[in-house]
């Protein structure tokens, strides 16, 4: 049985953050799909921690950390982006890191988006898991949910 917590990411994650997100499956997935290096990744790390339009957040299970979902908020809208460690996949944490992060969500968000490359069948089905809708783009799908309604 998953015991499983949202907290907020620090800069003390960014190591365990930059190495799943460097992970070939995580690329793979990714808009970006180039290597990050540490510099890189401190430098934006440090800018989305201080960003008052970014939300990040670290899940656990039983004291474990097994994923990462970042929020950025442009008005009312909040567009998700998630990575679950390389040794969680296909678990079902991608479906619950979603889930987490809603009962958390900021209370001036509305809609919530998710960007998905075509390819990438388990992230699909964990915004479809979660009640959002699709709508199909050229190489890139769009999942979006209402929320605090």
């Amino acid at each position: 049985m998953k015991n499983i917590s949202l907290r907020p990411a620090t800069i003390e994650d960014a190591q365990t953050i930059l190495a799943w997100r460097n992970d070939p499956i995580s690329r793979e997935n990714s808009f970006s799909s180039d290597e990050i290096s540490l510099e890189e990744h401190m430098r934006w790390m440090q800018k989305k921690l201080s960003d008052e339009t970014c939300q990040m957040y670290l899940m656990s299970d039983g004291g474990e950390d097994v994923g990462q979902i970042r929020i950025d908020i442009i008005g009312q809208v909040g567009e998700i982006s998630y990575l679950i460690a390389p040794k969680y996949r296909g678990k079902g944490y991608g479906t619950d890191i979603i889930e987490q992060y809603e009962k958390h969500a900021d209370d001036r968000l509305s809609v919530l988006v998710g960007l998905v490359k075509s390819g990438n069948e388990a992230s699909k089905r964990c915004f479809e898991k979660n009640s959002y809708i699709r709508l199909s783009g050229d190489g890139t799908d769009c999942y979006m949910k209402l929320i605090n309604q």
